[in-house]
Protein backbone atom coordinates (compact mmCIF):
# COMPACT_ATOMS: atom_id res chain seq x y z
CA UNK A 1 0.00 0.00 0.00
CA UNK A 2 3.01 2.45 0.16
CA UNK A 3 3.37 2.71 -3.37
CA UNK A 4 7.19 1.63 -5.53
CA UNK A 5 9.68 4.03 -3.09
CA UNK A 6 8.48 2.26 -0.05
CA UNK A 7 9.50 -1.40 -2.10
CA UNK A 8 12.31 0.16 -3.17
CA UNK A 9 13.54 1.37 0.23
CA UNK A 10 12.20 -2.02 1.77
CA UNK A 11 14.38 -4.52 -0.60
CA UNK A 12 17.57 -3.92 1.03
CA UNK A 13 15.97 -4.69 4.69
CA UNK A 14 14.11 -7.90 3.14
CA UNK A 15 17.21 -9.80 3.99
CA UNK A 16 16.89 -9.14 7.76
CA UNK A 17 13.87 -10.55 8.17
CA UNK A 18 13.99 -13.71 7.44
CA UNK A 19 12.34 -16.33 9.51
CA UNK A 20 15.76 -17.39 11.26
CA UNK A 21 16.67 -14.04 11.86
CA UNK A 22 13.74 -12.82 13.50
CA UNK A 23 13.19 -15.92 15.30
CA UNK A 24 16.32 -15.11 17.07
CA UNK A 25 14.70 -12.18 18.08
CA UNK A 26 11.38 -13.68 19.35
CA UNK A 27 11.56 -12.88 22.84
CA UNK A 28 12.26 -8.84 22.44
CA UNK A 29 9.90 -8.62 19.72
CA UNK A 30 7.17 -10.23 22.51
CA UNK A 31 8.61 -8.06 25.09
CA UNK A 32 7.74 -4.95 22.62
CA UNK A 33 4.40 -6.41 21.95
CA UNK A 34 4.13 -6.39 25.68
CA UNK A 35 4.84 -2.94 26.12
CA UNK A 36 2.81 -1.23 23.30
CA UNK A 37 -0.48 -3.33 25.08
CA UNK A 38 0.54 -2.73 29.04
CA UNK A 39 0.77 1.58 27.60
CA UNK A 40 -2.65 0.79 26.52
CA UNK A 41 -5.46 2.86 29.08
CA UNK A 42 -9.03 1.39 29.29
CA UNK A 43 -11.42 3.13 26.55
CA UNK A 44 -8.46 4.80 24.85
CA UNK A 45 -8.20 4.70 21.28
CA UNK A 46 -4.64 3.76 19.75
CA UNK A 47 -3.32 2.88 16.19
CA UNK A 48 -1.97 -0.45 17.06
CA UNK A 49 -1.55 -0.97 12.66
CA UNK A 50 1.08 1.99 13.51
CA UNK A 51 2.53 0.66 16.30
CA UNK A 52 2.95 -2.89 15.20
CA UNK A 53 3.82 -2.29 11.66
CA UNK A 54 6.26 0.73 12.18
CA UNK A 55 7.57 0.41 15.49
CA UNK A 56 8.49 -2.49 16.21
CA UNK A 57 10.30 -3.25 12.87
CA UNK A 58 12.18 -0.19 13.50
CA UNK A 59 13.10 -1.78 16.84
CA UNK A 60 14.26 -4.74 15.59
CA UNK A 61 16.23 -2.89 12.67
CA UNK A 62 17.64 -0.96 15.34
CA UNK A 63 18.50 -4.02 17.01
CA UNK A 64 19.64 -6.30 14.50
CA UNK A 65 22.40 -3.47 13.37
CA UNK A 66 23.91 -3.38 17.00
CA UNK A 67 22.80 0.09 17.91
CA UNK A 68 21.64 1.31 21.30
CA UNK A 69 17.78 2.52 20.49
CA UNK A 70 17.10 5.79 20.42
CA UNK A 71 13.96 7.77 20.86
CA UNK A 72 14.59 9.96 17.90
CA UNK A 73 15.08 6.77 15.36
CA UNK A 74 11.38 7.02 14.27
CA UNK A 75 11.29 9.93 13.28
CA UNK A 76 14.54 9.78 11.40
CA UNK A 77 13.40 6.75 9.55
CA UNK A 78 10.17 8.25 8.10
CA UNK A 79 12.46 11.53 7.22
CA UNK A 80 15.11 9.55 5.46
CA UNK A 81 12.00 7.58 3.54
CA UNK A 82 10.78 10.97 3.11
CA UNK A 83 13.25 13.22 2.51
CA UNK A 84 13.48 13.26 -1.53
CA UNK A 85 9.86 13.69 -2.13
CA UNK A 86 9.54 16.67 0.66
CA UNK A 87 13.17 17.60 1.31
CA UNK A 88 12.19 21.10 2.38
CA UNK A 89 10.11 19.16 4.92
CA UNK A 90 12.42 16.66 6.43
CA UNK A 91 16.05 16.91 5.58
CA UNK A 92 16.65 18.92 8.67
CA UNK A 93 15.85 16.24 10.67
CA UNK A 94 18.05 13.87 8.72
CA UNK A 95 21.08 16.68 9.49
CA UNK A 96 19.90 17.18 13.41
CA UNK A 97 19.88 13.30 13.81
CA UNK A 98 23.24 13.22 12.12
Amino acid sequence: MDGAQHKRLRAPLEKFFTKEILEEYRVYINQEVENILKEWKKDEVIDLSSSFSYLIPVKIMTKVLGLAWNEDFPKYAISLQMVKAYPEDHMKNVALFH
